[in-house]
């Protein structure tokens, strides 16, 4: 059996992201407290330095620990059960012959870009200063150690597209496919701009149903594939990544943002697709 989808908010992911953003900020000034400029060798100073960073360490690891670890096993769970399901897999052509994943994830990745680049510059221009006008080599130092985060999240953006081809054909080549019906869906604008972002009520071979979505995209969906009697859904490596693909029309695959299925939906989307006959 499936586990239950659990519910979501804004408002708790208003407060997740002020905490996560709190724990990172401190982690960051007790990791800087142990790089002082001034150190005279004493054992004292010395212990109180290593005190710093390892609990600099330790903060910057609770997120992980707290909240990511207990998400991904919910979502280990959900995807083992929907592969479960004892039904006839789906021959799907390779994801080489769908639409790219590029048009689809174009405004999530700007996004991206945005939020990493702003702390990416930033450390960067105070590395700068601190070498070239205040004579701290120690804490250009510190800055160019901590710019190796945004900058990985920038590698990591840039290469969303590749990453996402690559983990649906493993979740192919691993037969993660599974037969689909979509009888209901709720389309959300987003608060700026035009994009939109989709969500589906899936229903399995054996009658359970999952929830899925699309990122917040530009780009509009082919219209009538989700009717399609072929219709499939592909979980990709981990239950990150994922489409629904009718083989019979590969080139209007409709990609799907993780994990895949999702373990945690809004309320009022739950509430569209009561709503939603059907």
């Amino acid at each position: 059996m499936l586990p239950a989808v659990r519910h979501g908010s804004p408002l708790r992911r208003l407060v997740l992201l002020a905490a996560l953003t709190l724990v990172w900020v401190s982690a960051v000034l007790l990791l800087s407290a142990g790089f002082v400029p001034q150190l005279d060798g004493s054992e004292t100073e010395l212990s109180i330095r290593i005190t710093f960073l390892i609990l600099g360490v330790l903060v910057a690891a609770l997120p992980v620990v707290v909240v990511w670890l207990p998400h991904r096993r919910l979502v280990t769970q959900q995807v083992q059960a929907v592969l479960a399901v004892e039904t006839a897999r789906p021959q799907v052509p390779p994801v080489s012959a769908w639409v790219g994943p590029k048009p689809v994830f174009q405004r999530l990745r700007w996004t991206a870009y945005t939020l990493v680049l702003i702390p990416l510059l930033t450390l960067l221009l105070s590395a700068a200063n601190f070498w070239m006008y205040l004579d701290e080599d120690a804490a250009a130092t510190v800055a160019l150690m901590f710019s190796a985060v945004p900058l990985a999240f920038l590698v990591v953006t840039m290469t969303t597209p590749h990453r996402i081809v690559r983990g649906v054909q493993a979740g192919i080549d691993a037969g993660q496919v599974i037969p689909v019906r979509v009888p209901r869906r709720a389309d959300r604008e987003a608060l700026l701009g035009s994009a939109q972002q989709s969500w589906f009520e899936a229903c399995l071979p054996d009658g359970q149903r999952v929830v899925l979505r699309t990122p917040v995209r530009f780009a509009a969906e082919a219209r009538g594939v989700l009717d399609a009697p072929d219709l499939a859904l592909v979980v990709g490596r981990g239950g990150h990544q994922g489409a629904l693909i009718a083989p019979s029309r590969p080139e209007d695959a409709v990609w799907l943002l993780g994990p895949v299925p999702q373990v945690r939906v809004p309320r009022d989307v739950l509430r569209a697709f009561e709503e939603d006959g059907g």
